[in-house]
């Protein structure tokens, strides 16, 4: 799946935006994630390597949460010049409007699992965007919270019937060849697939029924 940078707009899509900004940060190392989340803190000697480091990296996440949010919110993260204060900020901003007690990764998790149970599959939403959304969003639940694989799919069928045609694609898969009760990655392939030929049939027949349209209006 491509990597969006999605950009953090309003509280809608806070748990997408995090999500993504803590895989990306994985790659980085895991110091960035705990920089941000408050777990390792600013050394007191400025002179020392270590407080050299945390700068180098504080910087680095400055840097990529303002480039990854909305205008409006660039003002509240120029509030403060530490990741770790900027990042608890828009939290509370986007979530809350009163600080949370509860450590930041615990907190993190509740967000993830409510924006996971939430999500569905809109209209107009391309299928891959869709499934790039429950891929970020099921990783962080699956790993911190133990969902098994059946309940994975079962919130699958929930978020996809969300869409008025999932019928089509859960005719498809009631009707398949084998019984699948497992999210996998060739799972979510065969999702993407199947909607794609289904969206191009609908725009076939939607374009034919235009031109119909239109070579009546010529004969009149």
């Amino acid at each position: 799946m491509p990597v969006f940078r999605l950009q953090l707009q309003n509280p809608t899509n806070w748990a997408l935006w995090v999500a993504e900004l803590k895989l990306d940060l994985s790659v980085k190392g895991p110091e960035y994630w705990q920089i941000l989340s408050s777990k390792l803190k600013k050394p007191s000697d400025k002179k020392s390597e270590p407080y050299k480091e945390w700068k180098r990296k504080n910087t680095y996440l400055m840097e990529t949460m303002g480039s990854r949010i909305d205008r409006d919110l660039l003002y509240h993260l120029k509030q403060t010049n530490n990741a770790a204060d900027a990042f608890a900020h828009l939290r509370i901003l986007c979530v809350d409007s009163t600080p949370h007690t509860e450590d930041m990764d615990s907190h993190i998790s509740s967000v993830f699992y409510q924006a996971w149970v939430k999500l569905e599959y809109c209209i107009g939403q391309p299928p891959q965007d869709f499934v790039y959304a429950w891929n970020l969003l099921s990783k962080e639940v699956e790993g911190k919270l133990a969902i098994g694989g059946q309940a994975q799919f079962e919130q699958f069928i929930v978020a996809v019937s969300a869409h008025p045609s999932s019928a089509h694609w859960l005719s498809y898969l009631r009707d398949g060849p084998s019984c699948i009760l497992e999210v996998t990655d060739s799972f979510l392939c065969d999702f993407v697939e199947f909607e794609r030929k289904r969206l191009s049939r609908q725009g076939q027949l939607l374009r034919g029924k235009n031109r119909k349209g239109k070579k009546g209006d010529d004969k009149v």
